[in-house]
């Protein structure tokens, strides 16, 4: 599935705010496609690709890829991370109202903020220490899933063999319904385009033909 994310609030938005006021002249597109963990257990990822910024001398382009639980949360992540590279690389985002959003740093996965300097108003020193906050929590969050899903996942493949050899119950396995990764994920998302070539759609059944009549009542 790709999409531009028009209408999805949080980080897609800010982003396009931040590609308007650094001369970007396309919106990115988000890629997502699903990919299968174990049973029932469906991860998103999504990617974007963000055309060169027309600024003489710039022949860069970002590819960037993310991951979450839910569509929706591939998006935000991705939308997330390309705030913070932009921050880093486009001077015009270093200045307001800019000033307070996330900067990439050399290790994977840490932002840096600017700190406000001791003259500054109340407010805004409380809302870089707000925003690093909420930056710090959300890390945890996502390392706190990544290591649950991982355990889940491991114990799915242990119970496995006793669910196939009728030890164990399979809906504890399975849940109340035995769902493949194809039925959970939408069908466009559990296979991607290949090439710019979508899998053909399945074939709609065609309603049942009239008895043919030869016109004489019979």
């Amino acid at each position: 599935m790709v999409t531009r994310a028009r209408d999805v609030e949080g980080f897609p938005s800010l982003l396009n705010e931040m590609l308007w006021r650094g001369n970007f002249s396309y919106r990115p597109e988000y890629s997502v496609y699903a990919r299968g963990r174990g049973p029932g257990l469906v991860d998103y990822f999504a990617a974007m690709f963000i055309p060169q910024r027309l600024v003489e001398g710039e022949h860069h382009s970002y590819n960037l890829v993310a991951h979450g639980t839910s569509i929706g949360m591939a998006i935000q992540e991705v939308a997330y991370k390309a705030m913070s590279l932009l921050r880093q690389e486009i001077p015009e985002l270093w200045l307001p109202p800019f000033q307070n959003f996330p900067i990439q740093s050399i290790q994977p996965g840490v932002n840096l903020f600017n700190q406000p300097p001791v003259s500054a108003p109340l407010y805004e020193r409380r809302m870089s220490e707000l925003v690093k906050a909420q930056d710090r929590h959300m890390r945890c969050l996502r390392a706190e899933l990544r290591e649950t899903r991982r355990r889940f996942n491991e114990l799915q493949h242990s119970v496995d063999m006793s669910v196939r050899l009728g030890r164990v119950p399979s809906h504890v396995l399975y849940g109340p319904n035995d769902h493949t990764v194809q039925e959970i994920a939408p069908e466009e998302l559990t296979y991607p385009m290949v090439q710019g070539i979508n899998i053909p759609q399945p074939v709609q059944r065609q309603p049942p033909r009239e008895p043919y009549s030869s016109g004489d009542g019979s």
